[in-house]
């Protein structure tokens, strides 16, 4: 499936936001002390800001990133 131009801009917003709020609590959390669990928020963020990324590049390119065809 390949999503249209609007679907693709609308999944690009929606990921940039989710990769706020996980590098925000990640952030939170090392300032807690809590280093494992930043870790991981900061590595959905950064997972999410490449989703985000691709998205920005279309809804073909999205697709062939989440399924592994593109980088």
């Amino acid at each position: 499936m390949s999503y249209t131009a609007a679907e693709a801009a609308a999944l690009a917003a929606d990921l940039a936001d989710q990769a706020h709020a996980h590098q925000a609590l990640g952030d939170r959390l090392s300032a807690r002390g809590d280093s494992g669990g930043a870790a991981r928020w900061h590595v959905s963020a950064a997972e999410a800001r490449r989703y985000a990324d691709a998205a920005t590049l279309g809804g073909a390119h999205f697709t062939a990133v989440v399924h592994g065809r593109a980088r």
